[in-house]
């Protein structure tokens, strides 16, 4: 339960980033600090709150390497929201285990 509240929380906090910008527009210093924190913030809590404490194999200190330099890069909203739906998927999130969360992140993607 903790962990679907966060996560719903840190989907909040990342549509409220796009906020007055168009989606597909190059992200501000500030915007972009926050994506970071934000995708920082759903690492550390999958990690911590995870329902299978060995994420079902998946190696999550790999996944993070592997994706966080794809949040640095991102250029708009749309592609850091993508980012973060893939990693939550990664950790089986959104693979209809959750409907919260699930129906959450779809409507943050539809933004």
């Amino acid at each position: 339960m903790h962990l679907r509240l966060l996560l719903l929380l840190m989907v909040v906090t990342i549509s409220c980033l796009a906020t007055g910008q168009d989606a597909q527009s190059n992200l501000t210093p500030v915007q972009h600090k926050l994506l970071e924190a934000s995708f920082e913030k759903v690492w550390r809590t999958v990690k911590k709150r995870h329902f299978d404490p060995k994420l079902g194999g998946l190696n999550w200190k790999k996944n993070r390497k592997e994706y966080r330099p794809r949040i640095i890069r991102a250029k708009t909203m749309n592609e850091g929201r993508a980012i973060i739906n893939e990693i939550l998927t990664q950790a089986d999130l959104l693979e209809g285990k959750d409907p919260v969360l699930e129906q959450a992140v779809s409507w943050l993607l539809s933004q």
